[in-house]
């Protein structure tokens, strides 16, 4: 296993493990309401494994994790957890009490995934620093970006588990860092959007319509979190498959018009 520098941990020369961005208990969930092809491995006349659909297109990982400490210890505990009630979110839509402690796993999980989806396919520029992956493995909780926001909705969008990225540069200066990293998840009837900016260094962030934008009665705030709220799910209304590219694009208005757009969402598969 090659070795290099934890992106989550710090530490240096350790084996770094290849960490799944969609975990393997959403993607098997959300291939089961699907129909289609089965996937069969087996073992001479044994069927060990079945499952449906192209499960490649979900298997994507990235290797950005040291094995020891991260992969294989606090993730691999905050899937475990979050699992145990989610799983049912994915596969039928279930009415789930997410109080307070829920809704920080959840919360960190959906962190935890968006940055670790950063490191999946050509490796380049992240939005996130080492200090604030850092943060999130020690706390479980967001790093302190004012402008970090996470929401859940119901999706009844017909295609698998899917992630569709969103960078969006300096307005004048495209060679520094993002400054803003958005992403939508959908896996069965499970649907999470999340969205973070830098204020003082985002030029455009008047135009950012965080309170106005389209679809917000059709998703349940997770982060900020409100104080001793339990949140129910899921919200009465989804998102569906003409909402998709409305859906994705709500908060972006004008910009995507004006060049500053660096990333192409991917797609349902």
């Amino acid at each position: 296993m090659p070795k290099g520098t934890c992106e989550f941990c710090g530490l240096e020369n350790v084996e770094i493990d290849l960490e799944h961005v969609i975990p393997g208990w959403m993607a098997e969930a959300a291939l089961s309401q699907m129909n289609a092809p089965h996937l069969v491995i087996s073992r001479g006349n044994d069927i060990v494994h079945r499952s449906r659909g192209r499960i490649g297109a979900l298997n994507i990982e990235a290797r950005c994790a040291c094995k020891l400490k991260c992969n294989n210890g606090w993730m691999g505990h905050l899937e475990m957890k979050v699992s145990d009630f989610a799983k049912p979110m994915v596969l039928s839509g279930a009415l789930t009490h997410l109080n307070s402690e829920r809704q920080k796993l959840l919360t960190a999980w959906a962190v935890k995934t968006v940055m670790t989806h950063e490191f999946y396919g050509p490796h380049g520029q992240t939005f996130f620093t080492l200090d604030e992956r850092k943060h999130l493995r020690t706390y479980l909780l967001p790093p302190p970006i004012d402008d970090l926001y996470v929401w859940l909705g119901r999706s009844g969008i017909t295609s698998q588990a899917t992630t569709f990225p969103i960078y969006l540069n300096h307005t004048f200066n495209v060679v520094e860092k993002p400054t803003i990293y958005a992403l939508t998840l959908v896996a069965g009837q499970f649907l999470l959007q999340f969205l973070a900016y830098r204020r003082i260094q985002w030029e455009g962030s008047s135009q950012l319509r965080i309170d106005s934008a389209p679809f917000r009665e059709r998703l349940l705030p997770l982060w900020p979190r409100r104080d001793s709220q339990i949140v129910l799910w899921p919200p009465r209304d989804i998102i569906t498959d003409d909402d998709f590219e409305p859906f994705v694009y709500r908060f972006f208005g004008q910009m995507l018009r004006k060049g500053v757009y660096s990333g192409q969402p991917t797609r349902p598969l």
